[in-house]
Order: structure tokens, then C-alpha cells, then sequence
């Protein structure tokens, strides 16, 4: 099977709402070259762009619940495949999450980020890039998101606007 007919295969599983699509596409991307990267990324419809937006949303929130840095950065390697192919703000919306969530784990979000970033489209690179040098990440999450932090029964992001 060539590597497009892999991708393919996975999209299709993903598409026909197979849960486990998506884990296997994050770590395929992750072990594929430059040029295999551009062709996961090019494969991505606005459904599955969907997928992997809800998917970097939940991984902020399961990762703090897991205390698994692994969730956090598949999280982030979600958005990379989603390449901001919506609109860049749902991207930067989640990366706060993603953020404070890398926060609670005492892990450095700068060094995921760049990780990501050299997996990532030019473009995209750029906004992990810019997005890690604001100056107001520690500040108010529901004016930089939209979401606040619940914290019982169970840690949760909610949207309040």
C-alpha cells in the first residue's frame, strides 16, 4: 500500500467516525517526512479540520485529567494538521487552553511549541511562533479565550463568551 492510499485509508476511518482515526493520523504525521506532512495536511476536508480542532480542545482538557504531557502535544499536533484551515482565532482560542493546561503540568509550552512548529506548514509555524511571544498569555483567560476553568466535579474549560 503507498503512502497516499495509507492516508486515504485513515481519512476514510476518521470520515466514517472511527475514534481511533484520529490518534493514528497524529502519529503518522508525526513520524512523516516534510513532504508526507504537506500531504496529510492537503488531505484534510473542513469536517476532519473540525475533527482535529474538537480533538485539540478536548486534549487541553484530558491531559490535565490524565497529568499526560503526550495528550497536551498530540493536542497540539492536531492544530498542526488543521494547518488553521477555518480561522486562525478558533486556533489561538485553543492554544490558550492548551497553554494553561501545559501550565498546570509544569511542562514548558515553549519547547512544545517548537516541536510542533517544525512539523507544521510555514505559515502555521509562524503563528505557534508569534503565538508563544505575547506578552498576555498569563493574564486573563476568558478575555484571551472565552472559556474559564472549572474545576469541580471534574476540570473542565467552559464557554462563557
Amino acid at each position: 500500500m503507498s503512502n497516499a492510499q495509507t492516508y486515504q485509508k485513515i481519512i476514510d476511518e476518521i470520515k466514517s467516525g472511527s475514534g481511533e482515526g484520529l490518534l493514528i493520523l497524529i502519529k503518522l504525521y508525526k513520524q512523516s517526512s516534510a513532504d508526507q506532512r504537506e500531504v496529510i495536511r492537503k488531505s484534510i476536508d473542513s469536517k476532519i479540520a473540525s475533527q482535529l480542532l474538537s480533538y485539540s480542545f478536548t486534549a487541553a482538557i484530558e491531559s490535565v485529567k490524565e497529568n499526560s504531557i503526550e495528550t497536551l502535544s498530540n493536542g497540539l499536533v492536531a492544530q498542526s494538521i488543521e494547518d488553521s484551515r477555518r480561522d486562525y482565532r478558533d486556533n489561538i482560542s485553543i492554544l490558550f487552553l492548551l497553554y494553561n493546561s501545559a501550565k498546570r503540568l509544569g511542562v514548558s509550552f515553549s519547547t512544545l511549541i517548537e516541536d510542533v512548529a517544525k512539523l507544521s506548514s510555514p505559515d502555521f509555524a509562524g503563528l505557534l511562533v508569534e503565538f508563544i511571544g505575547r506578552k498576555d498569555l498569563d493574564t486573563d483567560l476568558v478575555k484571551l479565550s472565552g472559556y474559564k476553568i472549572v474545576e469541580k466535579p471534574e476540570f473542565n474549560y467552559v464557554w462563557v463568551g
